[in-house]
């Protein structure tokens, strides 16, 4: 079984692989919550020993430095095993076209070659993540990844403009499509990084299409 890691900046995702293509278990969990012995509260609930004791390979990859202590001191001391790293301890195998290749976060080449194996035929593919930033990634028909555009997530915005703007209150963002229309500041808050954040999203991939004249996935 293999136990695959991703810390992103706000939250770490865990999922237990019996099989490339079967997910058994899986959690995420906000940084500022992480430590030890939340961790392992999180494999009780998802079947405790009995999952921990078939896990033969930790696969991590990282885009938060800080949290990668307290992830490593898990893994060693409940699966006695060290997890191996991408970018250092095993490469991702993608043909990397950009400038400074070195420089290019594992974790948008993973995402990439995992879109690269899930669809299929030689077509162009533009990858979005959304999280903490969002990610816009491009694989040519070729199965290369050429590059593309990151722009700050929609709780960024809102983090922003509490950070930045005296008078402005910090708002939760709804888990549903908010009212177009704010009445009040908070909601008005809300309307702008909601609708912003969809509409910056829909006009980057429309210049993808239209400067690297694709028709992706």
């Amino acid at each position: 079984m293999i136990l695959a890691i991703d810390i992103g900046n706000t939250n770490t995702h865990l999922a237990f692989f019996a099989k490339p293509d079967r997910i058994i278990a899986s959690e995420s969990i906000p940084n500022t919550s992480l430590n030890t012995t939340f961790l392992g509260k999180v494999l009780k609930i998802n079947g405790g020993k009995k999952i921990t004791s078939k896990v033969r390979t930790i696969l991590l990859c990282s885009t938060n430095p800080e949290i990668e202590p307290i992830i490593n001191e898990w893994s060693k001391k409940v699966f006695k095993i060290k997890p191996l790293k991408a970018g250092k301890d095993f490469e991702i195998p993608i043909a990397n076209r950009t400038d400074v290749p070195e420089k290019v976060g594992q974790d948008r080449l993973l995402n990439v070659f995992a879109a690269r194996k899930m669809v299929s035929g030689n077509k162009a593919i533009i990858v979005i993540s959304c999280g903490t930033a969002i990610t816009f990634d491009v694989v040519n028909s070729r199965g290369e990844f050429l590059g593309g555009a990151i722009a700050p997530g929609i709780s960024m915005m809102a983090k922003a403009l509490y950070q930045n703007c005296a008078l402005l209150p910090w708002v939760k963002l709804p888990a549903k499509k908010p009212a177009e229309l704010g009445r009040n500041t908070q909601d008005a808050i809300i309307s702008g990084v909601y609708f912003g954040g969809a509409g910056l999203a829909r006009n980057i991939i429309q210049e993808l299409i239209k400067g690297l004249k694709i028709k992706p996935s």
